[in-house]
């Protein structure tokens, strides 16, 4: 593959031959292409290589960086005794608050993200009732009291002093009496009860 300065030459060289002209305008545009694909990943590495700096120094930002992994039950536990942090701030509405209101509608909770503090996501809500939200991570159902999550700046923002066990024990509770009723028949179709 030759380098942008020849092709550019190639190019420039070629200019009176109208073939050599077509194949210098390719190889010019392909290593264009090829040098703004490599600038782009450059970038992602930068960006990647400063968020894990950044996550790892503690810092806080006020636009979270998607993250490739949620927060874990287990990163959570050990934030939440590491800073003595609640949602006791008056910053926000809770959960059930909103639920309180006769005109809030339920279902701007569904299939929402919940983050942690840090913004980082936790998981995503399956379902959400007076007396809990039922959060999936990764598989797994977790089912906290909707005092323990509060919309903040447009996110749902997860109280980190959440009793993770009994979360996960309320969480396949539920999974087990919502999700586990359908029946399949040999060719992966309902089957007829």
């Amino acid at each position: 593959m030759p380098t942008l300065n020849e092709a550019v030459v190639q190019l420039l060289i070629s200019w009176s031959d109208p073939k050599a002209l077509g194949a210098g305008i390719i190889a010019l545009t392909l290593v264009g292409v090829i040098a703004v694909l490599m600038n782009q990943k450059s970038n992602q590495t930068a960006s990647s290589a400063s968020a894990g700096a950044s996550a790892t120094a503690g810092a806080a930002s006020s636009s979270p960086d998607p993250q490739p992994m949620p927060s874990t039950p287990e990163q959570l536990k050990q934030r939440a005794e590491s800073a003595d942090t609640s949602l006791s701030s008056g910053e926000g509405e809770t959960v059930a608050e909103m639920l309180a209101s006769e005109t809030f509608d339920d279902t701007e909770l569904l299939s929402r993200f919940v983050r942690d503090a840090d913004g980082e996501e936790v998981g995503e809500t399956m379902t959400v009732t007076e007396d809990e939200v039922v959060v999936k991570q990764d598989g797994e159902f977790f089912a906290v009291d909707p005092d323990a999550i509060i919309e903040k700046d447009g996110n749902l923002v997860l109280d980190p002093n959440v009793d993770w066990d009994e979360a996960r024990e309320r969480g396949e509770a539920w999974r087990e009496a919502n999700l586990d009723r359908m029946q399949y028949d040999e060719e992966g179709l309902p089957a007829d009860d």
